[in-house]
């Protein structure tokens, strides 16, 4: 079998009216699809990180207004959390999430197991029940045909 050979679709570009491209709220004329969009607005992840380490290991120095103004800011920020009993870093906030959902996914997975033991023996017992029901009724036709022949 032979693969069909086919010339790859090349779409035009999606073209916007002046009339409607000037009512627009934004002036960029041009769009661009999601992804292009998105790398083109982010920095290299290489950038990012030497920028980080930069900042990291650049020393800051304060003007003695900008140190208060600093000092005044962080004192209202923990102010802030400590009002609202979030006195913990993002880290360990998702730290405790993920705590929680795995002791939720632990005892929904106990129950589960407690649900079928429970089953289990309600199962068993119907069919000992059953069984016993079913042993004394051929015991007792054994008797009668027991009489029978004696």
């Amino acid at each position: 079998q032979k693969k069909a050979q086919r010339a790859d679709k090349k779409f035009a570009p999606l073209k916007i009216p002046d009339s409607l491209s000037a009512a627009l709220p934004f002036k960029a004329k041009q769009l661009m699809p999601p992804s292009e969009r998105a790398q083109s607005m982010k920095p290299p992840k290489e950038s990012r990180e030497k920028d980080k380490l930069v900042r990291a290991a650049t020393a800051m120095v304060l003007s003695p207004q900008e140190e208060a103004r600093k000092t005044l800011v962080d004192s209202l920020q923990q102010a802030v959390k400590a009002a609202k009993g979030k006195n913990i870093s993002h880290g360990q906030m998702i730290k405790k999430r993920n705590e929680k959902r795995q002791e939720e996914k632990k005892r929904k997975r106990l129950d589960t197991v407690e649900k079928e033991r429970k089953k289990r023996r309600l199962q068993r017992a119907a069919q000992e029940e059953a069984g016993e029901g079913l042993r004394k009724h051929y015991a007792a036709k054994r008797k009668k045909v027991r009489k029978k022949v004696l």
